[in-house]
């Protein structure tokens, strides 16, 4: 383990994991300011160690594994710190925030208890909605207001990357961290797509 800890790209995501305590610091203090500079910086290097992976010819199970841990709990913190900072977004869009929210921990659920085990497919469409999270969550804490239109545009994009996520638990057996898509299930393996199919971890 620690020597994996020494790849860079283990070691992006390790900033990541490390940065979220103390956010939560900024979040206790009201700053919203901080707290909306700081997780942009930490979303960035979701990118990086992804990057420098691929690069280096770094990708593992455990890279992967870790870097869904960091970006779970970094997700979760960034939910409960928009409760604290920005308790409107949920009172005033019930319906949306908590169907978005219910599908992301019906999909970490599911997951769990299916697998037992953390089920980092790393998806596509995961990846894409994403940033539009963080874009929305930052831009309410730094400028102290929620924005309607970021706000349903991540949303759709959650419940859409969500409802992919637990289709794709209930028909597979075992977890594929890095099948992309579910739809490289179902083309032809000469199918000119399957040339986006991510690249197979190594241990």
């Amino acid at each position: 383990m620690i020597e994996a800890l020494r790849k860079p790209a283990n070691i992006a995501t390790a900033v990541r994991f490390f940065s979220i305590p103390v956010l939560w610091v900024f979040a206790f203090l009201g700053n919203g300011l901080v707290l909306g500079i700081g997780l942009v910086i930490a979303s960035l290097t979701d990118s990086v160690d992804g990057a420098l992976a691929r690069k280096l010819d770094h990708v593992s199970s455990f890279g992967s594994k870790f870097d869904s841990i960091a970006d779970h709990t970094l997700q979760l913190s960034a939910v409960v710190w928009l409760g604290m900072l920005r308790p409107e977004v949920f009172i005033e869009n019930p319906f949306l925030v908590w169907t978005a929210l219910g599908m992301n921990l019906f999909s970490l659920l599911f997951g769990l208890v299916k697998f037992r085990r953390l089920a980092n497919l790393h998806l596509y469409t995961s990846k894409a909605v994403y940033p539009l999270f963080v874009t929305f969550v930052a831009h309410a804490f730094i400028f102290g207001q929620y924005s309607k239109v970021l706000l349903y545009i991540a949303c759709i994009g959650i419940i859409v990357a969500y409802t992919e996520a637990i289709l794709l638990q209930i028909v597979r057996n075992r977890v594929d961290e890095h099948i992309g898509s579910i739809l490289f299930l179902y083309l032809d393996e000469n199918h000119p797509l399957q040339r986006f199919a991510p690249k197979r971890s190594r241990n």
